[in-house]
């Protein structure tokens, strides 16, 4: 239901591990964060926004606010997106509101104003559920972040104290990166669009892709045909406090995406995300009046 975001952050925190070359220590402390977060932590608020270019050309823009109170949770997403043939204007806008009460779940989409659904799941109270093969990937990213002083240059990463006694560290990279980081971006990329898109690139082939321009949309064309994904540039902050808990990530990042159909494009996202209200954030138990909303029939 709910991840864009968590795929940006688990992306923005593995370049960013890799990258701390001058001390590998800071690089496990900085994926650390990332997994408390992501994993442990039962109270926070998650905000941010984010805008992707396919080959220098807008196709998705989002904001998006993410709390977590104990089992309930509640997660708003907008998407804007610009019209192919321009006919109406402005940008077509989605989206939805899902609010999760232990294992009740409501669902308010923005293209059906007024109206909600209902589901049932598994009560969750951290941000992403673990399993087997997710644990698998946080292990390829520690043993980057481990490595990270032999993997890079020296100019890599910068970092700076903050007035709160906290953290901030910027990493820049570019092409030259070990194709190891390429590889290692590319299968956390594949496993996080097989859970969250489900997309199986295990039941994919090259021959039967298409162009980008053949799908729906084009982040289906983009889910549908990339076959590897060649950093270009990143440009990554991430900000620490005192108790070296993550309170914001942001940056931008281009990748090359390799795909099947029609050779490279160039895909470009710049991004913000806010961690706030540890212990201090609430989600009331769903109620149709306060949204204004009936049970759809």
């Amino acid at each position: 239901m709910k991840k864009l975001y968590a795929l940006i952050l688990a992306l923005a925190l593995m370049l960013a591990a890799v990258s701390a070359f001058a001390d590998s220590g800071a690089a496990v402390t900085i994926v650390d964060a990332g997994e408390d977060l992501l994993y442990r932590t039962e109270n926070v608020t998650v905000t941010g926004e984010a805008t992707f270019l396919l080959d220098s050309v807008v196709f998705k823009r989002a904001e998006v606010k993410y709390v977590q109170d104990g089992t309930n949770s509640l997660w708003q997403l907008k998407l804007r997106t610009p019209r192919p043939d321009k006919s109406e204007p402005g940008d077509k806008e989605s989206g939805y509101t899902i609010i999760a009460n232990g294992g009740d779940v409501y669902v308010i989409e923005a293209v059906l104003p007024g109206f909600y659904k209902t589901t049932t799941t598994f009560p969750q109270s951290t941000i992403l559920r673990q399993s087997v093969e997710l644990d698998l990937m946080n292990k390829l990213v520690h043993n980057l972040a481990k490595q990270a002083d032999a993997l890079l240059g020296e100019n890599a990463m910068t970092a700076a104290e903050t007035a709160d006694g906290g953290t901030e560290i910027r990493i820049v990279m570019g092409e030259d990166v070990p194709d190891i980081v390429n590889t290692a971006m590319s299968m956390v990329y594949q496993y996080l669009a097989k859970r969250y898109k489900g997309v199986n690139y295990d039941q994919v082939s090259s021959q039967y892709m298409g162009p980008i321009a053949n799908y729906m949309t084009v982040t289906q064309g983009i889910l549908y045909t990339t076959e590897y994904m060649y950093l270009k540039q990143a440009d990554i902050t991430v900000v620490l406090d005192a108790a070296e808990e993550l309170q914001a990530v942001s940056g931008s990042a281009s990748v090359y995406l390799q795909t099947g159909g029609d050779g490279q494009h160039l895909l470009d996202v710049t991004f913000t995300l806010d961690i706030s209200g540890r212990g201090t954030s609430t989600v009331e138990r769903f109620d149709p009046d306060a949204w204004g909303v009936s049970p759809v029939m």
